[in-house]
């Protein structure tokens, strides 16, 4: 029996075959899985929800107004029309102290936090 053959076993409609390129090993031994996910709801310019993740997912390397801050809306905003409804590429790199996974996310090529520079908070 090959791979095909027990995969063939399980049915899983809500997740994507993962190639053996999409495994990165980190440090300490474990690794990362890089996988495509549809956006299903925006928390606000930084965080989402998908449609496979039982928490929220923070995006990597940015930082935007939290709610009660100026620029909140304009980012969530923005954030939702950029990916909302979209699949993204997350890839995991830790976990924050609310527990969500925080990741790099892609749309085709391109980092979000590059597509959503305007709307970062300044430092």
């Amino acid at each position: 029996m090959d791979t095909a053959d027990i995969a063939s076993l399980f049915h899983f409609p809500h997740i994507d075959i993962i190639p053996p390129s999409s495994i990165i090993p980190i440090k300490g031994g474990d690794i990362m899985v890089k996988r495509k996910e549809t956006v299903t709801k925006i928390i606000d310019g930084d965080t989402i929800e998908t449609s496979v993740r039982k928490r929220p997912v923070r995006i990597a390397g940015m930082d935007t107004p939290e709610k009660r801050q100026p620029g909140y809306s304009k980012a969530k905003q923005a954030l939702s029309k950029l990916i909302e409804g979209e699949k993204v590429t997350v890839t995991p790199v830790a976990t924050d102290t609310y527990g969500r996974t925080v990741a790099r996310v892609r749309k085709g090529n391109t980092p979000i936090p590059n597509l959503m520079k305007k709307h970062q908070k300044k430092k």
